[in-house]
Formats: structure tokens, C-alpha cells, sequence
């Protein structure tokens, strides 16, 4: 999933870390709150605060993307200005 359809993204990164869930309201629920949108429940739960959701997206893309389409992924991921430390992606 691309970043740059972030609701969709988000939604899989919580989905790909988080096991239980019930429904779509469970899913961005943390703490008793319900978030409006998955990218603050993933804020919420400290899933942004490294560059792991980067991580998990580059390694589910070079299974079953050809090399160019990673290396694109790779481009608009830096281009988010949402990571932390680009020269260990």
C-alpha cells in the first residue's frame, strides 16, 4: 500500500500489528478514545514515532514488486518528510 493513500495506509499498518480487532471504530479505538481518522490512532498507539511503519511497507513491497517500483516507493516515501532517520531505509 502506498503512502501517499495514508487512510488506507494506516489502516494496514494497524491491521498488520495489531491482532483482536472487531471492527473499523475497534481498530482506531486506543485507550478508551476513538479516533476520528487511523493515521491519529496510529499517532496515538506511538506506531509514527520511528520509522517502522517505513520499514514494514519497504519489506512487503520488495516481495512482490519488481526493483523500479520499489525504488519509486522508496522516493515518495523520503518525499513525506515523515522519517526520522532516511539514510537507514
Amino acid at each position: 500500500m502506498s503512502p501517499s493513500k495514508e487512510e488506507q495506509f494506516f489502516i494496514q499498518l494497524l491491521l498488520t500489528i495489531f491482532e483482536g480487532r472487531k471492527s473499523w471504530e475497534h481498530l482506531r479505538t486506543w485507550n478508551g478514545q476513538v479516533f476520528a481518522i487511523f493515521k491519529e490512532a496510529c499517532i496515538a498507539r506511538g506506531l509514527l514515532e520511528d520509522d517502522h511503519k517505513w520499514r514494514i511497507c519497504l519489506k512487503e513491497a520488495i516481495a512482490i514488486q519488481p526493483g523500479m517500483a520499489c525504488h519509486q516507493l522508496l522516493v515518495v516515501i523520503l518525499l513525506t518528510d515523515e522519517v526520522a532517520e532516511p539514510h537507514l531505509l
